[in-house]
């Protein structure tokens, strides 16, 4: 993902950044995630919920001198640990939505590294801010020409791919992760819907809100949820039209068999004719096998996808194998990287491509 990567020198070259992108697109998720790549602290401030004391600071006597001592702990730890060598992410989230005075203090802090009469260190602390496009921003306010030039501008908007990638790697619980991954994977275009007027005091389909209902599903299916509560839960997180049309998706669950007994005539079982059904199958396999990752599961697992070398069905047996690729790499799946089975060849390919090899 190009913004990611740009993110990324922005951060490497500690010059200040700001990304722009609608809500819902992973902004915050992926400073987190890369926080922890670069084994360095990442901390929170979010402008609509700060007053402008937590950094411009309160008045305080320090041996009889009057001090401004910041107030926020992502601050004062920043100090801490920047002062001992250690890298700090500071995240400015909502940045044009804060009130004007908070919005001040945020924009010294990331021009001037610093809050109140506290100088944080120009070495070990980066700044980023997110800011959400003024013509969906909730009272917004304009960055005047001169603050502009302090900021490395960034468009933000979360590729499908690396999303997906994401989910399959353990973003939300794997099982329902795969079943939400197969159904966009064959309609990208309900990843996303643009915040327009349609949906004030609705919910939409967003990266994020697709990540939630695969946590929910998650938790619906252990407890045994009847069918009207997921289709609430759908609804109420992505909107009613692609819930509704999720429910179809998930509903065609009744017409497979269940993933054990799949994997159980993994050399015999015929696939499903149409290509939706054939989608949930394999999506199903992939997270009963994440979820269990037996050898006897993994090896029926690639037999199964193996089989379907050079017939219609080798595009939806390749999300199945891309998460079994994934599993190589996880913890859980240490103790089959001495069993790749000869099937796993049909996919070889898209192993190097993971990294799996």
């Amino acid at each position: 993902m190009l913004a990611l990567k740009t993110l990324n020198v922005c951060l490497n070259a500690n010059i200040p950044c700001i990304l722009w992108g609608p809500d819902g697109e992973g902004k915050t998720s992926a400073i987190k995630a890369l926080a922890i790549e670069k084994g360095w602290h990442c901390f929170s401030l979010i402008g609509s919920n700060l007053d402008p004391t937590d950094i411009g600071g309160i008045p305080s006597i320090e041996k009889g001198v009057v001090f401004r001592a910041p107030l926020a702990l992502a601050i004062r730890e920043a100090k801490r640990l920047g002062d001992l060598g250690e890298h700090v992410i500071i995240f400015l989230d909502e940045g044009n939505t804060a009130p004007p005075a908070v919005q001040a203090t945020m924009l010294t802090l990331l021009s001037e590294w610093e809050a109140g009469d506290v100088t944080l260190s120009r070495e070990f602390v980066h700044f980023v801010m997110a800011a959400n496009p003024p013509e969906i921003a909730v009272n917004a306010s304009d960055f005047q020409p001169p603050q502009n030039t302090r900021m490395v501008h960034v468009d933000w908007k979360l590729d499908f791919q690396v999303w997906k990638d994401g989910m399959l790697s353990g973003w939300a619980p794997i099982a329902q992760a795969a079943t939400i991954v197969g159904f966009l994977d064959r309609r990208q275009g309900a990843f996303r819907q643009d915040p327009s007027r349609e949906f004030i005091n609705k919910p939409r389909a967003t990266p994020r809100t697709w990540t939630n209902l695969a946590c929910l599903l998650d938790v619906a299916v252990k407890s045994n949820a009847p069918r009207d509560v997921i289709h609430m839960l759908a609804c109420g997180t992505v909107g009613d039209g692609l819930g509704t049309e999720f429910m179809g998706f998930w509903e065609m669950r009744e017409r497979i068999p269940l993933p054990e007994e799949v994997l159980a005539q993994a050399d015999s079982i015929v696939f499903p004719d149409r290509g939706d059904l054939s989608y949930l199958m394999f999506s199903s396999v992939a997270g009963y096998v994440t979820e269990n990752p037996t050898l006897s599961n993994w090896k029926a697992a690639w037999m199964l996808v193996g089989r379907t070398e050079d017939t219609e069905h080798f595009d939806k047996a390749a999300l199945c194998a891309q998460i079994l690729a994934k599993l190589l790499s996880r913890p859980e799946g240490k103790h089959l990287r001495k069993a790749v089975p000869k099937e796993a060849q049909v996919f070889i390919g898209m192993f190097r491509e993971l990294g799996a090899l």
